[in-house]
């Protein structure tokens, strides 16, 4: 079961969080490498996100 939580923004809108998925394995890879790479002042690199997505869909389903 995913649990899902809507959270109101400072502006008024709302978004929704809810938990990874299998299925987003990709995406988020993707978006680790992408703002790893963005700026110097994060404890990770780029290259430290060498996962493949069948890996990274593993290590979202532990």
């Amino acid at each position: 079961m995913n649990k899902m939580k809507e959270l109101v923004l400072q502006d008024g809108r709302t978004a929704l969080l809810r938990q990874a998925e299998e299925m987003d394995a990709e995406q988020l890879l993707a978006l680790a490498r992408q703002t790893t790479s963005e700026t110097p002042y994060l404890g990770s690199e780029p290259d430290e996100y060498d996962f493949s997505i069948q890996q990274e869909r593993e290590w979202i389903r532990q």
